[in-house]
């Protein structure tokens, strides 16, 4: 199970399933931390991504690698987002993402040689920082720091 340790400036992963589940706490990086997770979700390239501020970027990680910890890589950087936050795969096998920063919906194709080349934004009249998504089916439902609860065709974007 991964962590995105918000608290405590680190993602962490941990195996509920272990007789000693404490044991198998993996913490990066080590205390007193120095990253900013927002959110974390599986991307549909079967890696972990994770949205981060100060500075805003979205992160993903090959869970393959040996060293996890070393296998952190910035997709994108606060040239091309801001403020991201709530994310999740959507049925069009995109990563979907809030851009709070730039009251947007994002996305990207993760499985892209240059996931960040793909980037596309959306947004509404009325759209206040977007924080949370979910996959509800052929939409991506989001909620805003106004109040409002809103969705997103996943096939053909419209607000």
């Amino acid at each position: 199970m991964w962590i995105a340790n918000v608290g405590a400036d680190s993602i962490a992963r941990i195996d509920p399933l272990a007789a000693d589940p404490a044991s198998t706490l993996e913490i990066h990086p080590a205390p007193p931390g120095g990253i900013h997770p927002r959110e974390w979700r599986p991307g549909p390239d079967g890696r972990m991504w994770f949205s981060h501020r100060d500075p805003d970027r979205l992160l993903r990680i090959d869970l393959g690698a040996s060293d996890w910890t070393q296998a952190i890589e910035t997709v994108c950087g606060p040239k091309s987002v801001g403020a991201p936050d709530g994310l999740c795969g959507g049925p069009d096998g995109r990563l979907w993402f809030c851009n709070a920063g730039t009251s947007a919906i994002g996305r990207l194709e993760t499985g892209a040689p240059d996931p960040a080349a793909t980037l596309e934004f959306f947004t509404a009249p009325g759209l206040d920082t977007p924080y949370d998504l979910q996959d509800v089916g052929d939409f991506m439902a989001f909620t805003d720091k106004g109040g409002h609860v809103g969705r997103i065709a996943a096939g053909s974007p419209a607000l």
